[in-house]
């Protein structure tokens, strides 16, 4: 029984020295491969800077990859940015922030309302980009001026003058812009007709309207009148649209029933007998129900049609 004893603490002893020899080792290796990726890690610090601004990773124009442009858009958004931003030179695919850097740049172009996301995958970088929209031009002394549906101020160069006469007319302004391309206008007066201009925009050559004027009123409420080309209703009609969409009244009716009201008025002839030309004022601020009023007649010089 002692030889058994004597059996087993041998056995014991030959265990516990392998177990702190594999120890020993796995110690030794743990040791060397720290040691190994310090050394690496030094290493890599001492040269990152260098590798990470190899030529292989600077960003290039093209590996950017944005929204693909609208039609009124003449303008190369995308190199504008690169070039104007100060992407050509010192901006590398490993930047910190390079997304963010990305975003904030995009946005400042007067076309881009906003930009929804940026990606990073590898070596491109995708850009989903919100265009403005054109929606009438604002006629001041100076000219013409484009603004969108917030009444953010336009590239007026991007448009020629054939294209600029395709859009609603926004008149009565006396206002300048308050500050540069891609800002807003700075006066509630454009804000309000530009919405307007939006309601109207898919039916302004239908309905043959030539502009968009602010009304006098000599008090703080901003009310607008829409005029029609002569050459379809002599310049009588008078057309009161009232308050822009976002500032309407309670009970004033809303741009869907105005423009349904509007469809039906301006496709109704107003000549009266033998060549009269009967004068019209529509109010589309109130119902529908004895709201159009017919003002004196007035005659058409002779041979005179009327085209509707």
């Amino acid at each position: 029984m002692s030889q058994a004893k004597g059996s087993d603490g041998k056995k014991s002893a030959q265990a516990t020295k392998s177990w702190r020899s594999y120890a020993r080792r796995v110690l030794l290796s743990g040791l060397v491969a720290a040691t190994c990726c310090g050394g690496v890690y030094v290493l890599w610090q001492s040269v990152a800077h260098d590798v990470l601004r190899h030529e292989s990773y600077r960003l290039t124009l093209e590996q950017i990859h944005v929204t693909p442009q609208p039609p009124w858009i003449r303008a190369d958004v995308r190199a504008e940015v690169f070039r104007e931003g100060g992407f050509e030179n010192n901006v590398y695919l490993h930047d910190a922030n390079l997304a963010e850097q990305i975003s904030k740049t995009f946005a400042l172009h007067p076309w881009v309302a906003r930009v929804d996301r940026v990606s990073l995958r590898g070596a491109s970088v995708s850009i989903d980009l919100a265009y403005r929209k054109p929606v009438c031009m604002v006629e001041v002394p100076g000219g013409v001026f484009p603004v969108d549906v917030e009444g953010v101020l336009l590239p007026r160069d991007d448009f020629t003058p054939a294209e600029a006469r395709t859009y609603p007319r926004l008149g009565g302004i006396t206002t300048i812009p308050a500050g540069l391309v891609g800002m807003p206008w700075g006066d509630l007066h454009v804000v309000g007709g530009a919405e307007i201009a939006a309601a109207l925009f898919d039916y302004w050559e239908l309905l043959k309207l030539e502009q968009i004027a602010v009304v006098a009123t000599g008090t703080p409420e901003i009310l607008f009148e829409l005029i029609p080309r002569a050459a379809s209703s002599r310049g009588k009609d008078r057309i009161i649209w009232g308050h822009a969409p976002s500032t309407r009244e309670a009970n004033e009716p809303d741009t869907e029933q105005k423009v349904a009201r509007l469809k039906e008025f301006l496709g109704t002839p107003s000549l009266s007998g033998a060549g009269a030309v009967r004068a019209r004022e529509l109010d589309l601020r109130h119902s529908a129900v004895g709201r159009t009023a017919q003002l004196p007649e007035v005659l058409a010089d002779e041979g005179d049609t009327m085209t509707r």
